[in-house]
């Protein structure tokens, strides 16, 4: 398992994660679902408040997700594309 820094850790806190994958029959979270990261434990699960609701933390190494850049980059992109 990768160790984060705490500056990775604090670079994650408020990001937008979407999720790819996760080992977990028990939840209601499907590919696709987004979140905001809330923190990183001391075991590097990603701590989250998902759209859905649920609190469930991301695992590494077991679970897949992405990293969503922030919406004003995207509307940048997006005002270029359309010029």
């Amino acid at each position: 398992m990768e160790h984060l820094t705490s500056q990775q850790k604090e670079e994650l806190k408020g990001k937008r994660i979407k999720l790819v994958s996760m080992d977990d029959p028990h939840t209601n979270l499907e590919s696709g679902d987004m979140g905001t990261c809330t923190g990183v434990d001391d075991m590097n699960q990603l701590l989250m408040k998902w759209d859905r609701g649920s609190s469930l933390s991301l695992l590494p190494d077991v679970d897949e997700w992405e990293v969503i850049e922030e919406a004003s980059n995207i509307m940048k992109f997006e005002r270029f594309i359309q010029s």
